[in-house]
């Protein structure tokens, strides 16, 4: 049953249909206070980059 703890899981669950955005929040930050990496996307800052309107950002922990 351990070697199941550490395998890496679809993130297809949370796309779409079943999962609302509070869900998707409190699986962010359940995986922050587990330490891992957890971005977010959000509007490309650098309008000049017209290729890429979103960029994905690493959330920091902040004692959570």
């Amino acid at each position: 049953m351990s070697e199941n703890l550490h395998k890496r899981r679809s993130s297809m669950r949370t796309r779409g249909i079943g999962v609302g955005a509070a869900e998707k929040q409190m699986f962010k930050h359940n995986a922050l206070k587990k330490g891992k990496p957890v971005f977010e996307t959000i509007r490309n800052p650098k309008s000049s980059e017209t290729n890429k309107p979103f960029v994905r950002k690493l959330m920091k922990r902040k004692d959570i």
